[in-house]
Protein backbone atom coordinates (compact mmCIF):
# COMPACT_ATOMS: atom_id res chain seq x y z
CA UNK A 1 0.00 0.00 0.00
CA UNK A 2 2.45 2.43 0.66
CA UNK A 3 4.62 1.97 -2.34
CA UNK A 4 1.52 2.74 -4.65
CA UNK A 5 0.19 5.29 -2.60
CA UNK A 6 4.14 6.79 -3.03
CA UNK A 7 4.43 5.72 -6.76
CA UNK A 8 1.76 8.18 -7.24
CA UNK A 9 3.76 11.00 -6.11
CA UNK A 10 2.70 11.50 -2.28
CA UNK A 11 4.87 11.71 0.50
CA UNK A 12 5.65 9.00 2.87
CA UNK A 13 3.88 11.61 5.71
CA UNK A 14 0.24 11.34 3.89
CA UNK A 15 0.65 8.09 3.89
CA UNK A 16 -0.49 7.92 7.89
CA UNK A 17 -4.11 9.81 7.05
CA UNK A 18 -4.10 7.47 4.04
CA UNK A 19 -4.58 4.56 6.84
CA UNK A 20 -5.79 6.57 10.03
CA UNK A 21 -2.81 6.67 11.62
CA UNK A 22 0.56 9.51 12.52
CA UNK A 23 3.51 9.98 10.88
CA UNK A 24 5.06 9.23 14.38
CA UNK A 25 3.54 5.16 14.00
CA UNK A 26 5.30 4.98 10.45
CA UNK A 27 8.80 6.29 11.70
CA UNK A 28 8.39 3.88 14.50
CA UNK A 29 7.38 0.91 12.06
CA UNK A 30 10.17 1.71 10.36
CA UNK A 31 12.49 0.85 13.24
CA UNK A 32 10.35 -2.29 13.79
CA UNK A 33 9.59 -3.87 10.90
CA UNK A 34 12.74 -3.82 8.11
CA UNK A 35 10.33 -5.45 5.53
CA UNK A 36 7.90 -1.55 6.21
CA UNK A 37 11.40 0.37 6.36
CA UNK A 38 12.55 -1.76 3.08
CA UNK A 39 9.00 -0.69 1.32
CA UNK A 40 9.70 3.01 2.55
CA UNK A 41 12.96 2.99 0.36
CA UNK A 42 11.59 1.28 -2.45
CA UNK A 43 8.29 3.84 -2.38
CA UNK A 44 10.81 7.07 -2.09
CA UNK A 45 12.86 5.92 -5.64
CA UNK A 46 9.31 5.68 -7.01
CA UNK A 47 8.70 8.84 -6.18
CA UNK A 48 11.44 10.17 -7.27
CA UNK A 49 10.98 9.16 -10.55
CA UNK A 50 7.41 10.14 -10.58
CA UNK A 51 8.93 14.23 -9.73
CA UNK A 52 11.46 13.65 -12.43
CA UNK A 53 8.69 12.71 -14.97
CA UNK A 54 6.60 15.71 -14.01
CA UNK A 55 9.89 17.97 -14.40
CA UNK A 56 10.46 16.57 -17.48
CA UNK A 57 7.12 17.16 -18.60
CA UNK A 58 7.31 20.59 -17.93
CA UNK A 59 10.29 21.58 -19.55
CA UNK A 60 9.20 19.93 -22.61
CA UNK A 61 5.59 21.07 -22.54
CA UNK A 62 3.93 18.22 -22.43
CA UNK A 63 2.55 19.24 -19.06
CA UNK A 64 1.41 22.77 -18.40
CA UNK A 65 2.58 24.29 -15.36
CA UNK A 66 5.22 26.85 -14.16
CA UNK A 67 8.60 25.04 -14.23
CA UNK A 68 10.05 27.83 -11.82
CA UNK A 69 7.34 26.62 -9.18
CA UNK A 70 7.81 23.37 -9.84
Amino acid sequence: MLIEHMTKVHSFESFAATINTDRTTLYNWCKSYPEFFHARKVAREQCVIGLENIGKGLMTGKIKGNTVAW
